[in-house]
């Protein structure tokens, strides 16, 4: 199926039916999944998906409705019921309009061929590899899972107000767990890799070290209560700020008046040492892309400035 057409076809229906605003939000996503475990190669899964966003306004009373398309025509169906929603529900005082224009920010290092048009074999053997190297590296570590994931997404969107525009990206992410067995004790870890290409993917490495983190917690021991100095390794850490600050700063908790942090603009609230970017179409970053899910070009932007919060 066309997404640009579903997009099309969508707009139409809902202006026929009496929309004053009407936005159509389509993603088809082909995806192949490799799976193996201690019992070797398991299986190989492959499908396509296309999932829709429909964001309709009549004055202003709004509606967002998502689903799942079979066929191109069902978006009219979807069209209809949204319809008979936004006539009853409540108006949106704050509500102004839809974007008047739709655009792009170019994007690199976001499209890996190799994944796009994929030589199935070569991520066979990723799998397979990811398997047999942790007994290779030390004989305590065997791998409980090994699984390669590629996908191929394109996005459209329009609305009333502008022409749809159109964006593709590719999707790679290879995760390996392993346990250790020795002296009496038991451990696992897990290592994993994901980006829109193969570019820096290294297979050994992502063994490697799940294995060596494995060993060295085979002499982990509890510790007792108390007050310490803990060393973060940059994924951890990242994942602790995505879960204490992205709520926070996101526009849906700001509008809402919601975030913590309401009334701090201007204001040090982190350490000095620290600024975080928000960087919508850094290269080879698994979320960067060409715009977001209103089509507005997505841009590059400090949000705290050694500490302060400057947006």
């Amino acid at each position: 199926m066309d997404i640009v057409n579903i997009v099309e076809r969508g707009l139409k229906k809902a202006c026929l039916l009496g929309a004053s605003e009407a936005e159509v939000f389509v993603v088809k996503e082909s995806s192949t999944s490799i799976l193996g475990t201690v019992k070797g190669l398991e299986n190989i899964e492959c499908g396509e998906s296309i999932s829709v966003s429909i964001r309709l306004a009549i004055g202003k009373r709004i509606t967002i409705q998502t689903g799942v398309l079979s066929r191109e025509e069902d978006i009219d169906k979807m069209v209809e019921d949204a319809i008979k929603i936004v006539r009853v529900v409540p108006e949106d005082k704050d509500w102004v309009s839809l974007p008047k224009s739709l655009a792009k920010t170019p994007v690199y290092d976001v499209i890996d061929g190799r994944i796009k048009e994929p030589n199935l074999e070569v991520f066979v053997d990723f799998v397979k590899r990811g398997l047999e190297q942790p007994k290779e590296i030390d004989r305590r570590v065997y791998t409980t899972m090994a699984r390669a994931g590629l996908s191929y997404i394109t996005k459209a969107i329009g609305n009333t107000n502008y022409s749809p525009i159109l964006s593709e990206k590719t999707l790679f992410n290879y995760i390996v767990m392993v346990k250790a067995v020795g002296d009496g004790e038991e451990t696992g870890y897990y290592n994993y890799y994901t980006a829109p290409t193969l570019n820096e993917f290294r297979l050994d490495r992502v063994v490697e070290d799940a294995v060596r983190i494995a060993i060295v917690t085979l002499k982990a021991r509890a510790i007792g209560t108390g007050s310490y100095q803990i060393l973060f390794t940059p994924r951890v850490f990242a994942t602790i700020l995505t879960s204490l600050i992205v709520p926070a700063v996101r526009a849906d908790t700001v509008i809402k008046n919601r975030s913590p942090l309401k009334g701090k603009l201007y204001s040090e609230v982190l350490s000095e040492k620290l600024t975080i970017i928000d960087d919508g179409g850094a290269p080879n970053m698994p979320a960067s892309s060409e715009f977001d899910d209103e089509g507005v070009a997505t841009a590059r932007k400090t949000v705290f400035d050694r500490g302060v919060l400057v947006t």
